[in-house]
């Protein structure tokens, strides 16, 4: 498979996962403590790499910005490799979804 194809199979894996968290979030907001409690966790160990965007990510989930969650652009892209939003999909959620985009070729 072309490396691009990969890719782009990921992203739209990404986003798909991201969609579905947005879903769930908002149906029940009250859910938005669990990525907020893990992004205190992964601030703690202070990567400073990554500080930016989980700023950004504390900001979209308090706010509810839900339409950057999922944004189709490379910011969108940049944001969703660092999201703490998966927490909010139970296992089956996420499997689900995974399945839809596994490989059959």
């Amino acid at each position: 498979m072309d490396p691009m194809d990969l890719h782009k199979r990921q992203d739209l894996r990404s986003l798909a996962l991201h969609e579905e968290a947005v879903r769930v979030l908002q149906e029940h907001p009250e859910q938005a403590a669990r990525p907020l409690e893990v992004l205190a966790r992964w601030e703690a160990k202070g990567d400073v790499n990554c500080q930016p965007l989980w700023e950004e990510w504390r900001r979209i989930i308090e706010q509810r910005l839900w339409n950057l969650a999922v944004e189709e652009s490379d910011r969108g892209q940049q944001l969703r490799q660092a999201s703490p939003l998966a927490f909010v999909l139970s296992e089956e959620q996420r499997g689900a979804i995974m399945q839809r985009f596994r490989r059959r070729d």
